[in-house]
């Protein structure tokens, strides 16, 4: 990573860790939401982009997250604890979906994944002891004592450095694991399964395991999202759930490792611009799919271009300034040579 991309990150996040101290609770409330959201969309791609699997059952594990965070937050327990064994929960129930879906290839894999996701939500949509379709009410994450001093994290603006630390924490980690002798492998397989098999690895156990890592993140984004919202119901499973990140990373761009980042800042800003004209998945269907069409790398490949477009732009008229006074130079020898 260069150096100009690593200042610019620290930054991004210096700003977005002050935001709360010069913003009101609704927008450190909406803040909260794009990091989970940002979360949950990079889970998603670390399958996608990385070991060429799109899944479309991703809900599944970010609400069975977010209803393992419920529960154990109701019964006390620390968020931090909360946040660990909801990913651990998440990630289990990925390793068995990921193995029986990895049965098939393509369009079949994708359609199997949605499919044992729809299980999962109702399953939990006719278990009363979770609520049954109604969900789970008044979950409030309990104070955290760090270093003697209590933070009352029931409240957004408090809450809101929880889910900051928890999403940069788990996107660095996210970073290291594709850049890692395990992302290159998993694009490897992406590329050629046959080939890569051939090498004598083992095509099947890397896929799971990228699956169980991208369940494990989702579910932690699920986790966050309980405490934040105060009740969590059985819509957080639901298949129009799982096309979510698809649609954040297709904004953003799915090319690049921070698609998600700018894909879910720009869905947010389309939704909230959208949301009173009572007709915004429409708005947004017909912006998706002029980004799929005119712009398949998203956002970011969009940005990209016109940066290469300015320097391009740049170098010419640089060259052309120096071609000047070079012509400038020569003409000034030759009236000295002849004035000589």
């Amino acid at each position: 990573m260069k150096k100009s991309s690593i200042f610019f990150i620290i930054i991004l996040l210096l700003g977005y860790f002050l935001a709360p101290l010069f913003v009101n609770n609704a927008f450190s409330f909406k803040l909260s939401e794009i990091f989970i959201l940002v979360l949950f969309a990079s889970s998603f791609q670390f399958i996608a982009r990385t070991a060429g699997m799109f899944s479309l059952g991703h809900a599944a594990f970010y609400g069975v997250g977010a209803y393992a965070s419920a529960v154990l937050v109701q019964k006390g327990y620390s968020i931090f604890f909360v946040l660990l064994m909801a990913g651990v929960i998440a990630f289990l129930l990925s390793m068995i979906i990921g193995y029986l879906s990895l049965r098939s290839t393509g369009i079949y894999f994708a359609m199997l994944t949605l499919s044992l996701a729809q299980v999962v939500y109702l399953v939990i949509y006719r278990t009363p002891a979770l609520g049954g379709q109604d969900g789970i009410p008044g979950i409030l994450a309990q104070p955290i004592n760090l270093f003697g001093w209590e933070l009352d994290i029931s409240r957004p603006e408090k809450y809101y450095y929880v889910i900051f630390f928890t999403v940069v924490v788990s996107i660095f980690i996210l970073y290291i694991l594709t850049n890692s002798s395990l992302g290159h492998f998993l694009r490897s397989i992406r590329e050629n399964s046959v080939r890569t098999s051939s090498l004598g690895i083992n095509v099947k156990r890397y896929q799971i395991l990228a699956f169980g890592i991208a369940g494990f993140f989702g579910g932690v984004s699920g986790a966050l999202l309980s405490p934040l919202e105060g009740i969590i119901t059985p819509e957080t499973l639901s298949w129009t759930q799982s096309a979510l990140p698809l649609i954040i990373v297709l904004i953003g761009g799915i090319n690049s490792f921070w698609g998600p980042i700018v894909g879910a800042i720009t869905f947010e800003m389309l939704y909230s611009l959208t949301i009173d004209s009572g007709a915004s998945n429409i708005y947004l269907g017909i912006i998706l799919l002029a980004i799929v069409l005119l712009f398949p790398d998203g956002v970011i490949g969009v940005g990209r271009r016109f940066i290469s477009m300015l320097r391009t732009s740049f170098s010419k008229k640089k060259g052309r300034n120096m071609e000047e006074l070079k012509g400038v130079g020569k003409h000034g020898n030759s009236a000295a040579r002849r004035s000589i």
